[in-house]
C-alpha cells in the first residue's frame, strides 16, 4: 500500500513523498499492516463490495 508522506529536513524544509506500506491478506477483513513504530496505526485495506 502507498501512503503520502509530509516530513521535514534538516533545514526544514517541507517535503512531501510515498512510503511503501508491506500489507498481508488478512482473511475477510482484507490486508493488514503489521503495526509501525508509532503510537499504533494499522493501514487497513478492503474490497468495496465487503459486508462485515
Amino acid at each position: 500500500m502507498i501512503i503520502p508522506r509530509i516530513y521535514t529536513d534538516e533545514s526544514g524544509e517541507t517535503h512531501f513523498g510515498n512510503v511503501d506500506v508491506p500489507i498481508k491478506d488478512s482473511g475477510y477483513i482484507g490486508f493488514l499492516s503489521e503495526t509501525l513504530p508509532v503510537t499504533g496505526i494499522i493501514f487497513r485495506e478492503t474490497p468495496a463490495d465487503i459486508q462485515l
